[in-house]
């Protein structure tokens, strides 16, 4: 038998470069590596970066922009009352509404650019689930609403129960003090357009599902804590008790929500 040419092919099958290729390209090995590529690991990473860094410089740049706007509010009292919650008791009004208002406008920013880095780099997950949902569209048209009115209705109850017992977590006053400022439409776009997502695809779709592979016990477990926990971080931890209990309704939350991905097929 004559020997095989480079590049050609005869009775017995490809040349080693060719079937080379044909493997590289069922593998998914030609396609050239790159830092854009999806990955959960970077979404998580940088989800976490702008909790901790990322959202504190966008804050300061508010503040800063803010108090130029503003001839009546110096820099520093509206950036001192941003690290220190508890001057605004004595604080005079436009001191507050500038406290809302920074921190409203921080928060939409943070989220818009968490909401379009995070979606950008878990796109292909969302491609899977848009498949998932078009295949079983008959199962999630009645999935979807039912869960939507039984975890606001139960998160609703839970919550009216919690509150004959403690009073809402300082992260709730926050919110509920920026709205009454004048920041209710950057929190509308913040708190309900891209947190509900951005809080999904981090603690459900890529902290869950790695957990999961391992046990499902410990998936609960770590994504019910990784979501709850941040939500007190502003929360005095002087007395434990009142701590834990305003604890509950985020817990609570995070474990209706794991329990819904999870039957659901893990699809947000």
């Amino acid at each position: 038998m004559p020997p095989i040419e480079k590049g050609c092919n005869n009775e017995v099958g490809m040349c080693y470069n060719k079937r080379r290729k044909e493997e590289m390209r069922r593998t998914g090995m030609d396609k050239e590596h790159s830092v854009l590529k999806p990955s959960k690991t970077v979404a998580v990473i940088f989800y976490v970066l702008m909790m901790f860094l990322g959202s504190s410089f966008i804050l300061i740049g508010v503040v800063a922009v803010y108090a130029h706007l503003q001839p009546q509010l110096s820099f520093d009292a509206l950036f001192e009352i941003c690290q220190k919650p508890e001057l605004l008791e004595q604080a005079s009004d436009p001191l507050i509404k500038g406290y809302a208002m920074t921190n409203a406008i921080g928060n939409m920013i943070s989220y818009l650019l968490l909401f379009a880095v995070i979606l950008f780099f878990m796109r292909d997950f969302l491609k899977e689930d848009g498949k998932r949902l078009k295949k079983k569209w008959r199962f999630y048209l009645w999935f979807i609403p039912l869960c939507f009115c039984l975890f606001y209705g139960l998160s609703f109850l839970f919550n009216w129960l919690m509150e004959k017992v403690v009073s809402s977590s300082e992260n709730q006053q926050s919110i509920e003090l920026m709205i009454e400022n004048g920041g209710a439409f950057y929190m509308f776009i913040a708190v309900v357009l891209c947190a509900p997502l951005v809080e999904e695809l981090i603690y459900r779709k890529a902290v869950f599902s790695f957990l999961e592979r391992k046990n499902i016990l410990w998936s609960y477990v770590f994504s019910i804590l990784l979501f709850a926990l941040p939500h007190l971080f502003t929360t005095s931890f002087e007395d434990p008790i009142q701590w834990f209990l305003k604890l509950l309704p985020y817990l609570f939350s995070a474990l209706l929500l794991a329990l819904i991905y999870h039957l659901s097929g893990k699809n947000i």
